[in-house]
């Protein structure tokens, strides 16, 4: 049996050639991690639930153990060491100074934190698996020569709703971005910006718009640049709002002010910064009524065309 296979096994595969005399729970032993089982063939046929649990822990080990090497190290980071584990769209992030994996069961039960973090399970105290993020940091992608304003500038409006929904999909939990670092990973096969390192808090509200910004602000150096950015952002939002996926219950937890984006980089188009952020301001605030007033139900369509229209007349001027 191949290591993806026994891997996924271990991770609740629902096998189908498993004795019928086994208790179904066993099914759900494990939680599945998200890894894709499509591969799967052949499966061992176990007898009781007491071997099935010793075939997985003895696995489980065999092939987190084969995780830690040269071939399978994706990055270093202050906190860790990233390794890919075989076969599977999970990674290991390990200390620093680790060098094998414990032997003890995976501890399935996750925080808030961790989940929005992208952790599936931990070994121990200092060990997670994680869902797999493939993309790349802006520092690797500047390391292969690859130019950046380039590279996000070519990326679809859908791109950047794709990145502000997960920024609002974590907030809803009250778990926010920290984007004050460079904390955005680039795929550039699917053209997804990817953020990551989110913390708790109960009193901050998420500027997705500002939190984009600052990932890729210093790389925008012409007015054109700057603007065409702002434009697919504030873009991709608006199809969120359109779409209900921003709704009334949430917009408290939602500020769109790009007076930090203005003080910090200082963008040529000032005016136009400006006016946007007070236009996205009002389309909330009407998005805010939407659930109890009749009229700001029928007003939303309308108001969502003419800020559309504002972005786009802005953006010709450039062209």
């Amino acid at each position: 049996m191949a290591d993806f296979q026994k891997f996924s096994y271990i991770f609740n595969t629902r096998p189908s050639n498993v004795n019928k005399g086994l208790p179904g729970k066993i099914n759900g032993a494990y939680s599945n991690l998200g890894i894709n089982n499509s591969q799967q063939k052949d499966l061992a046929v176990f007898t009781s639930k007491k071997d099935f649990f010793s075939f997985c822990e003895k696995l489980q080990q065999e092939l987190l153990e084969k995780t830690i090497s040269d071939e399978n190290f994706i990055a270093k980071g202050s906190q860790g060491k990233f390794y890919r584990i075989p076969g599977t769209n999970c990674a290991l992030r390990v200390p620093l100074d680790c060098v094998t994996i414990p032997i003890k069961p995976i501890n399935k039960e996750v925080t808030a934190q961790e989940k929005a973090n992208y952790v599936l399970g931990k070994i121990g105290d200092n060990i997670e698996i994680i869902k797999y993020i493939d993309g790349k940091s802006i520092k690797q992608l500047e390391r292969r020569g690859v130019s950046i304003p380039r590279a996000i500038l070519s990326m679809p409006k859908e791109s950047y709703a794709h990145y502000i929904e997960k920024i609002t999909d974590a907030a809803k939990a009250n778990m926010f971005h920290n984007y004050t670092k460079s904390n955005a990973l680039i795929n550039e096969k699917y053209r997804f910006i990817i953020p990551i390192d989110f913390t708790h808090s109960f009193t901050k509200k998420a500027n997705p718009v500002e939190d984009l910004y600052f990932q890729f602000g210093n790389y925008l150096t012409t007015k054109k640049e700057q603007n065409k950015f702002l434009a697919k952002a504030v873009l991709g939002f608006v199809d969120l709002i359109e779409q209900d996926k921003i709704n009334h219950n949430f917009v408290g937890k939602i500020n769109v002010s790009l007076e930090k984006v203005q003080e910090i980089f200082s963008p040529q188009d000032k005016k136009f910064f400006s006016e946007t952020s007070s236009r996205l301001k009002k389309l909330l605030a009407l998005k805010k009524l939407e659930n109890i007033s009749p009229d700001a139900r029928r007003a939303m369509p309308e108001e969502i065309q003419k800020f559309r229209d504002y972005i786009n007349n802005q953006i010709k001027t450039l062209d």
